[in-house]
């Protein structure tokens, strides 16, 4: 009987071992080499049309068409927008642009950051000459501080309430991108929140505009400290030396 036993033994490491080995390394192999299949179609969240994350969206299409790969963009009102969208699973929405301090990362597990895209500055466009260095400043303005749903007006009330400034306390109307340019330089409203990058043609509209002045932040590193996800990312004179714009940093 044991050397039936014995002889079983044998024949397994003979043959069952080898198997089990085989069967460990293709698991390791398939896990290590093999990568899902790319996706024919996928859905990205933009934003308002002629803004800055639609041009993004237009630019992740016409690249990714490239690889084959068909990109529907979805506009919105923007940044909470998109992430509400990405958080919800029956959205069909599958990756979006969103701007840094929208949400929290304990509220959505399911969503994953592939990294930073770029910095967008904040500006404040305020009618007038007078020179402004302080939001506080701003009470009793009627303010555009972007519509709902986009992270312009998610950081506008930041801004804002860290300057105990509520949206009563300026009149906040919800507008952004051409149209709040449009109320701002229409005289429909005093001052204007924008986020863009330097170079988008609507900031630079605004900036030689007449009658228009950037709000020149002295304290940009109390908003640092006290809004961690901001950063300070414009020197002095960057935009325009000339003109010392923006004056301080």
């Amino acid at each position: 009987m044991r050397r039936l036993t014995d002889l079983h033994f044998r024949e397994w490491l003979l043959i069952g071992a080898p198997a089990v080995a085989i069967a460990i390394a293709g698991i390791w192999f398939a896990a290590r080499f093999l990568q899902p299949a790319t996706p024919e179609r996928v859905v990205m969240a933009t934003g308002v049309a002629g803004g800055g994350y639609a041009e993004f969206g237009d630019l992740y299409r016409k690249g990714l068409a490239r690889h084959g790969v068909e990109v529907v963009l979805r506009p919105t009102e923007g940044s909470v927008d998109n992430y509400t969208l990405l958080n919800s699973p029956d959205s069909g929405v599958d990756f979006a642009l969103v701007q840094s301090g929208v949400g929290k990362a304990e509220e959505a597990p399911g969503i994953v950051s592939l990294g930073s895209v770029a910095y967008e500055p904040l500006w404040i466009f305020c009618r007038g000459k007078e020179r402004l260095d302080r939001v506080a400043q701003l009470r009793g303005r009627r303010i555009a501080i972007g519509l709902p749903g986009s992270g312009t007006r998610v950081l506008a009330r930041e801004v804002l309430e860290t300057n105990n400034l509520t949206e009563e306390g300026v009149a906040g109307v919800h507008v952004t991108g051409v149209d709040g340019a449009e109320a701002l330089l229409g005289g429909a409203v005093d001052c204007l929140f924008i986020i863009a990058a330097p170079q988008a043609g609507i900031v630079r509209a605004i900036m030689y505009a007449d009658g228009v002045s950037l709000l020149d932040i002295d304290r940009a590193e109390a908003y640092v400290r006290r809004l961690p996800y901001l950063s300070k990312v414009l020197p002095r004179g960057v935009f325009d030396l000339e003109r010392d714009i923006p004056r301080v940093t």
